[in-house]
Parts: C-alpha cells; sequence; structure tokens
C-alpha cells in the first residue's frame, strides 16, 4: 500500500460525440508514479471506475473496469469512462452512463448499494463524485474522492435539459424571436390543420373545395348544402312561373312559390282507373263473390267442392285422405291406421275401411330364392335339438349332432361350443404335430418334434436334462444363459464404435487409439482385431446399456499398445462392472 507515492492528474472532461450517437463518455487521464520516483510499468493493471450519487445517500450509480498494458507507458494512462467492462445490473442498477448523469430525471434510480434508501433526486447543479481504484498486482490503491461538475468552457452540450438537438425546435443562424404559449399553441394548430386564423390549403370554412384546375371562365363557387359546387351565375336554372294541365288526369295548383301536381284517380269519367275499376274488363273487384268450386269472397276464398262435389268441412287428421260417400253425395275425410313392420294396408270391402293385415305366405307359394336359416331348419325337426348343427348334405341342409371320439368331450354354450381332450391321445391317433405357432403348458410329454418350433415366453425354460445342440454330444455341461449369446465374426470397417450385438469377433481397420463399446453384457467373451497401420495405445470405454469408464477396463501386460504395421488381437471377459483384458500385438 505504501509503495505508491504521487498521484499525478492530468484531465478529467466530457467526451464530446457525434449527434448520432446514443451516450457521452467521460476521458480521465493521469500519471502513476511510484515513491521511489519510477513509474508504474506494469503489463496489467485493472483499474474499477466508481460513481456515486453526491447526497447523503451513496448510491453506487455505475461501475466499471479498465484493463491497461502500461509497459513502456512512463506510468501514463488514458481511460474512456463509459467504455469499460459494465458491472452487472445487481452492483449498480443497470443505467446508462447518460442516464446517471442527467439532471432532468425527477428521480434516478433504484439502485442496489445505497448508504440509505434506494434513489436519488437530481438537482438543476449536482454534481457526481468520482472514485477510482488501480492494482498492479500489489494490492489495489484507491484514488481520492472527485467531483464530477459542469465544464466552465462546454461551447456544444449534447442535451439541453435531458433533451437531445434532434428533440428540439430551433433556429438556424440569426435571432430567435420568443414565442408565448399561445403562439406556440397557433403554430401547433396550424400544423395540424386546426387553426382558427388561417385556412388549410384547398378548404374553405374547413370544407373542401373543387380542385382550381378542374374550373373554367366564368364559373364560381356555391354551397349545395352539403359541400361547395361549381357553377355559372345567370345560369344555373329557369324559373317556373306556371304550371297547367291539358286534360282532367292531372291538375296542378300554385301557392306561395310552390306548385302541387294531383293525380286523379277514381272508377267514373275522366279519372284514372282504380284497381277495382268495373270498367277493367273481367277484372276481379276486393269484395268479389266467387263461385264454381270456390266460396267466400276475394281476397280469401275457401275450396268448397271437387268436380262439383261438396267437400266435408271437418278439419282432417294428420295421414288422413279423402274419400266419396256415396251416401252423402260428399268428400269426407277418412284417416289410415298406423301398420306394424309385419303388417300391411288392406281394404275391407265389407266395413269399407282401410286396416292392418299381417303378413304371411305357406311355404309352398314361396317359387322363388331361398329363406334364411334364421326362419327355421329344413332337417328331421322343426326344431333343432340341443348340440345339434345345420350341416350341408351335397343338396341341401340338413341337422346333425357332433360325434366325440376317445378321450374328447363336445359341450355347447350360447353361441359356443367347446372340445375338451379328457385325457391322453394314444399314439395310434397321433401321428405328427407341426408345431408351426407354440406350445403351452405340458401338452408333450415325450418324443420327436421335427423343424422348428417357436417358444415365446417371458419367463424360465426349465429341464431336468439337458440341451444338446447335436445328438453325438459326450458332454455333461447344461446351459443357462444370462444375456448376450452370440457367436459370429463381423468387419467394423475402420469405425471405433464398437457394437457387440453385431458379433463375439470384431476386426477394424482403424488404428490403435479410444475405443467406445455398446452391449458388452456381463459373462460375455468378445475379442476385437485392431489391424490399422499406426501404432499406439488402445482405451476402451462402453455407453449402452450401461456404463464403464476406461478404468473398468483392467489389462495384463499393461496395454494394449499395438505395433505400427502390425495387427492386435485384444480379448475381453466382462464380469460384473470389470472388464478382464488380454492381448497380443505383432501380427
Amino acid at each position: 500500500m505504501g509503495q505508491f507515492g504521487t498521484f499525478l492528474f492530468f484531465s478529467l472532461s466530457f467526451l464530446l460525440v457525434q449527434p448520432s450517437l446514443a451516450a457521452s463518455s467521460l476521458t480521465y487521464q493521469g500519471r502513476i508514479i511510484k515513491k521511489d520516483g519510477t513509474p508504474v510499468s506494469t503489463q496489467n493493471v485493472v483499474f474499477t471506475i466508481n460513481l456515486y450519487s453526491p447526497g447523503s445517500e451513496n448510491c453506487l450509480i455505475f461501475q466499471e473496469t479498465h484493463t491497461l498494458d502500461m509497459r513502456n507507458s512512463d506510468g501514463i494512462f488514458s481511460l474512456e469512462i463509459g467504455k469499460g467492462t459494465r458491472a452487472g445490473a445487481a452492483v449498480d442498477g443497470g443505467f446508462s452512463l447518460s442516464q446517471i448523469l442527467s439532471n432532468k430525471a425527477a428521480t434516478i434510480g433504484p439502485f442496489p448499494s445505497c448508504a440509505s434508501g434506494s434513489d436519488f433526486v437530481p438537482g438543476p447543479l449536482q454534481t457526481r463524485k468520482l472514485v477510482i481504484n488501480f492494482n498492479d498486482g500489489s494490492g489495489a490503491q484507491t484514488i481520492q474522492s472527485q467531483n464530477i461538475s459542469q465544464v466552465p468552457y462546454s461551447v456544444e452540450s449534447q442535451q439541453v435539459g435531458g433533451y437531445k438537438s434532434e428533440n428540439l425546435l430551433r433556429v438556424d443562424g440569426g435571432t430567435a424571436t420568443p414565442m408565448t404559449q399561445t403562439q406556440a399553441n397557433e403554430l401547433l394548430a396550424l400544423i395540424s390543420g386546426t387553426s382558427t386564423q388561417y385556412s388549410k390549403a384547398g378548404t374553405l370554412g374547413g370544407i373542401t373545395i373543387p380542385n382550381p384546375a378542374s374550373l373554367t371562365p366564368g364559373e364560381s363557387l356555391r354551397w349545395n348544402g352539403t359541400g361547395w359546387e361549381t357553377f355559372v351565375p345567370g345560369e344555373s336554372g329557369v324559373v317556373i312561373a306556371n304550371i297547367t294541365s291539358s286534360n282532367s288526369y292531372l291538375t296542378a295548383t300554385t301557392s306561395s312559390g310552390s306548385t302541387t301536381l294531383t293525380l286523379n284517380v277514381g272508377t267514373t269519367a275522366n279519372t284514372v282507373a282504380a284497381g277495382n275499376d268495373l270498367r277493367i274488363v273481367n277484372a276481379f273487384q276486393s269484395t268479389a263473390s266467387l263461385g264454381g268450386d270456390l266460396s267466400g269472397t276475394l281476397p280469401n276464398p275457401t275450396v268448397a267442392k271437387l268436380q262439383g262435389r261438396n267437400v266435408a268441412s271437418t278439419i282432417p287428421a294428420l295421414g288422413s285422405f279423402l274419400k266419396w260417400d256415396q251416401a252423402t253425395t260428399t268428400w269426407v275425410s277418412t284417416p289410415l291406421p298406423d301398420c306394424a313392420i309385419n303388417e300391411t294396408l288392406t281394404f275391407n270391402t265389407v266395413t269399407d275401411i282401410y286396416e292392418c293385415s299381417a303378413i304371411g305366405l305357406n311355404a309352398n307359394q314361396i317359387t322363388a330364392g331361398a329363406l334364411p336359416i334364421l326362419r327355421g331348419g329344413t332337417g328331421l325337426s322343426t326344431t333343432p335339438t340341443d348340440g345339434q348343427l345345420l350341416i350341408g348334405n351335397g343338396s341341401g341342409y340338413t341337422l346333425a349332432a357332433l360325434t366325440a371320439g376317445d378321450n374328447i368331450s363336445i359341450t355347447n354354450g350360447a353361441g359356443s361350443i367347446e372340445i375338451d381332450l379328457a385325457g391322453p391321445i394314444a399314439d395310434s391317433k397321433l401321428d405328427t404335430i407341426t408345431t408351426a405357432g407354440k406350445v403351452s403348458g405340458s401338452a408333450i410329454t415325450s418324443g420327436t418334434i421335427s423343424g422348428t418350433t417357436a417358444i415365446n415366453t417371458s419367463g424360465n425354460i426349465h429341464t431336468s436334462g439337458r440341451m444338446i445342440a447335436s445328438d453325438t454330444s459326450t458332454t455333461t455341461a447344461k446351459l443357462e444363459v444370462s444375456g448376450q449369446v452370440l457367436s459370429k465374426v463381423f468387419n467394423a470397417g475402420n469405425s471405433t464404435s464398437i457394437d457387440w450385438n453385431n458379433g463375439n469377433v470384431q476386426y477394424t481397420s482403424a488404428d490403435c487409439g479410444a475405443f467406445t463399446f455398446s452391449n458388452m453384457f456381463e459373462g460375455g467373451s468378445y475379442t476385437l482385431i485392431v489391424t490399422g497401420a499406426g501404432g499406439g495405445s488402445c482405451s476402451f470405454s462402453q455407453a449402452a446399456p450401461d456404463s464403464l469408464s476406461a478404468g473398468a477396463f483392467k489389462a495384463v501386460p499393461a496395454g494394449p499398445t499395438a505395433q505400427s504395421g502390425r495387427s492386435t488381437v485384444i480379448t475381453f471377459l466382462r464380469a460384473g462392472n470389470t472388464v478382464y483384458t488380454t492381448w497380443i500385438t505383432g501380427y
């Protein structure tokens, strides 16, 4: 802390930027001299810029860091405040440099780090406090707090009261005349077209006028009640002094400058005929009486007859029809019965009415087609006995019963027939069984099944004997499989990703390096042949279905290490989560 003796700072000023830029920066320059008089010349000197509010709230309102290479600088540095690495909003609130230096806002904040409160109220002439720390690797040093205030020699400012120059109405050159609020309001009204002092171009009284280019010499403008229109004075119309009619059908009267026209309509001479005028030949009057099959008067007559025969006045029911009643010589409404699906509508000549009759036919009356089975069998009896089936006999159908053989029982229920095996099937009855599907239970206890039998089970297959792949085998070992049993050779190309589902023996033309396995299961034995020409060490790991790190693979001797231009044979035996590895190279 005591190795720096002199701090000489040259300037602290605003750096003016182009008007198009959004923010300003401050330039802070100085020189750092050690206590022994030598300047700081460290490669990485870290400067921390802190700006605080001026009041007792003492809020940290801005923080950023700069890292400078001060080698060959003679201790001189220059910082552009506002262009360093900014601290996060959780440290200083995240406001921009122009925001925290502006005195226009009523309140600035909130800030996360304050001596009291969380914001401050800037005054028109308030300053900001600048505190700079630097660290050349020997420990942090703090420069005494300094105030940032208005620069007396500033000729041009980016903002006026917080507003940028492009936000203000201004005069380029000359002297602007002060404007009252009333004048400002009138200027805004003039811009928006609502001024009461001036008319907007192309309007009169706020109403659009015709395009002057469309006017011809001698034309003028006049109001037509809804808008302005052009006209020629003295030629816009003719004044009618009197209207007369040459006949009595139309009369005209004039009073107080207005004319009334009357059309004389009637049923007498010298009038225009009305709709009920008898002068119109064969015209129906609105109250004319009708005859024939119609009765009553227009416009709502009634149908009283059909072909000159009276129709009963009784209102018919739904579904009724008109029937001629000779006794009363009248058409009367007669209802029809509602027949069922197995009935038909027939006319009873005795009762003289329609009635429903059942539909029935004798079998000998059916000369074509065939009756469905559900209408009854055609065997020895009309109704089948329990257990009988309808069986074709070559010329038709007959009822017959299923006959069960030895150790077989047949029962039937609702919609089903069940055949049970009551005991073992004798060898004489069973010649060959072809098992294309599966054999479940204990149906087969001895004998030989030829061909291929698929056994689908999610459990275990148990045998008290042995599972033998050849009838010439003399081994006494039993087979128990947990996991993968696969024995074939697979060419893995030049891949370093080996899937042991492809074969227990695989070879690859890749060089010895990092190999990734999958589907290496516990109890399995695997062989990998690396034929790559490059030498080097091999390492192994497994990604699926479980994960094995390189440390799970134990090799004796340590390795494997392949010889250049030689093949290497590597054998793996997995037990638990450990894979025991042996290898031979030089092939």
